[in-house]
């Protein structure tokens, strides 16, 4: 994967269509489990999703280490208060981020499920390949 080898900023891949076929973690289920028994979830929530990334990295000799995330509709979640875009910043800086999800990506903005449904990320300033 030629955008890779140009050592960018962050190393995010949004894959909209499944095509990758890297095996990955269902976030939404596992941080459900997580967090289920939680009085105050948003506390811990950022500590639980680094906990997952770590356990769940896998290495790829073509992409180096890399993290694919499905189900990611729990991080949208307004109750965990996450900030999606630090988050995506964040790990892309230190190992490929792979987003398995339904969405579109478009001026530098990733619509989560579609544009219609209000959920956004920014994507200004990272460095990231879309597979549609």
């Amino acid at each position: 994967m030629t955008f890779l080898s140009t050592t960018p900023k962050n190393r995010l891949i949004i894959d909209l269509n499944g095509s990758m076929e890297k095996e990955g973690i269902d976030i939404g289920l596992q941080l459900a489990s997580a967090l289920i028994e939680c009085e105050n979830p948003s506390m811990i929530v950022g500590n639980v999703i680094y906990k997952l990334i770590q356990e769940h990295k896998a290495l790829d000799n073509k992409i180096g280490y890399y993290i694919a995330l499905k189900n990611i509709g729990i991080l949208f979640e307004p109750t965990l208060k996450i900030n999606m875009r630090m988050l995506i910043d964040s790990v892309s800086q230190s190992m490929t981020l792979i987003l398995n999800t339904s969405g579109k990506v478009r001026n530098n903005t990733f619509y989560f499920i579609d544009e219609e449904s209000g959920i956004t990320v920014s994507l200004a300033g990272m460095s990231y390949y879309t597979i549609e």
